[in-house]
């Protein structure tokens, strides 16, 4: 019976210290992809950029459960801290993907998508971008709760992406298109940041068509 109470003992002991390490790593994945997000959105590369980027991804493979937000943030910064080796973001993006779809998150798709679109037209792939574009466009007509900011801001500001993309592959009808479709959910939402990138789009579509 000793050996028993021991043996139980020493297993519980050992369920602690897993869970305290897994805890551990997990604060410490939050820390990390929190440094990396501010860098992000600085604009400013980092030096240390790479080392907390390749600490990320490693601590992602330690905890259970990482939620899919956090594999298109480490995505997202490789993409803007080290965009030499932007192609390394796409087996993190396929697997946010994969779990924002286990999850029915929507929103988080269309953000992943967005953000491998980037990646492909920087790879001269464009109908691997126009296609994840019109996948995002459909993830979001997918949407039928009541947050409008939701149902049309979002596929809208993914129009605008999308546009600016077609004219800076010299697809100015293209471009117009998308503009049209931004416009047409823009009806409905109240929203001062997308009417400022669809009044510069329709700048940047008046200078492609010259």
């Amino acid at each position: 019976m000793s050996i028993l109470i021991a043996a139980a003992s020493a297993f519980f002991a050992y369920e602690a210290s897993k869970d305290a390490y897994v805890s551990d790593r997990r604060s410490e994945l939050i820390d990390v992809v929190a440094q990396l997000n501010v860098s992000v959105q600085n604009g400013e590369l980092e030096e240390e950029s790479a080392f907390l980027i390749a600490q990320a991804i490693w601590l992602t493979e330690t905890v259970p459960d990482v939620p899919a937000v956090v594999y298109r943030q480490i995505a997202e910064a490789i993409v803007i801290e080290t965009p030499v080796d932007k192609e390394n973001a796409l087996p993190l993006l396929e697997e946010a993907m994969k779990r924002a779809g286990a999850d029915n998150n929507e929103y988080e798709q269309v953000s992943v998508l967005q953000v491998r679109a980037g990646i492909y037209e920087d790879q001269g792939e464009l109908e691997r971008m126009r296609d994840d574009y019109e996948t995002a466009v459909q993830l979001s007509a997918a949407y039928d709760g009541p947050n409008l900011l939701r149902q049309h801001a979002v596929p809208a500001f993914t129009h605008v992406y999308w546009g600016r993309a077609e004219v800076r592959a010299g697809e100015c009808a293209a471009a117009v298109e998308q503009l049209s479709a931004a416009r047409e959910h823009a009806s409905f939402v109240t929203h001062t940041i997308l009417e400022e990138w669809m009044t510069g789009l329709d700048e940047q579509i008046a200078g492609c068509s010259q």
